[in-house]
């Protein structure tokens, strides 16, 4: 009996064998990293999207498989981006939701006008359309200008905003160069020359005390400064010459 039973055990696959294993979900830590991005708790994002917190830290944690309008309901309450609600559903195992065009096609036709309304709108000032990458996709021909000061190189592929205004080559060296031109005066600008100090002028400033000095030596006159025992609400009665000087309108007649 105990050798049956032991040829029994040992013909029984052992625990995994020619089983699937499946991989552990991947939307837990997504969706917990975005919560802590919008600095939610688990009780405020539950009790937000209609589900329980029971059910939310099971999903985050992996023990349970979301549904889709679940996650649909979650990326609103979180405000993810479309980009990054696709993410979610893929890696719940769902399809994308949201589709993505490129700006060059034809069914972004109407959007790449309205952007081309917008930056000739900014003229005659430099303005670009840029990407999630920073990357320009579009740009008005004041911009076109502005790049044209820097080498060809920053400028590939339609440039990018943060290399753009970093590279020591890029718009910064431009504008302080410019900051230095405007400066400078050049010649035949109309400036004038400032006239040298003549005799007089310098005698007067030696005679001259400093405004500062003079300040500090000359006292305050006496009528300048308020008496210590007058109160705030003495010198604020009208004189008795200023009593005597204001005219009263005759008895029956009301002033117009």
């Amino acid at each position: 009996m105990t050798s049956q039973v032991k040829s029994a055990a040992a013909r029984r696959p052992l625990y995994g064998e020619g089983m699937e294993i499946q991989e552990p979900s991947r939307v837990g830590p997504l969706l917990r990293e975005w919560r802590r991005r919008r600095k939610l708790s688990q009780l405020e994002l539950a009790l937000r999207a209609d589900s329980s917190t029971r059910h939310l830290s099971c999903v985050e944690t992996g023990r349970a498989r979301p549904s889709r309008e679940l996650l649909l309901r979650l990326a609103e309450h979180l405000d993810i981006p479309l980009r990054d609600r696709n993410g979610l559903l893929l890696a719940a195992g769902y399809a994308p939701a949201y589709r993505e065009s490129p700006l060059d096609s034809e069914p972004m036709a109407m959007v790449r006008s309205a952007i081309g309304a917008m930056l000739a709108g900014h003229e005659p000032y430099p303005a670009a359309a840029i990407d999630r990458a920073w990357n320009i996709v579009d740009r008005n021909d004041a911009m076109s200008l502005l790049m044209g000061t820097v080498p060809p190189r920053l400028a590939e592929s339609g440039g990018n905003v943060m290399r753009l205004i970093l590279h020591p080559e890029g718009l910064a060296r431009s504008a302080s160069t410019s900051r230095r031109s405007a400066r400078t005066p050049s010649a035949g600008c109309g400036t004038r020359p400032t006239p040298p100090a003549t005799t007089t002028s310098a005698r007067c400033t030696r005679r001259c005390p400093p405004i500062r000095s003079r300040r500090a030596s000359t006292p305050t006159p006496a009528r300048w400064t308020r008496p210590a025992s007058s109160s705030r609400c003495a010198s604020a009665r009208p004189s008795a010459t200023w009593r005597s000087s204001a005219r009263s309108p005759p008895s029956g007649r009301l002033p117009t």
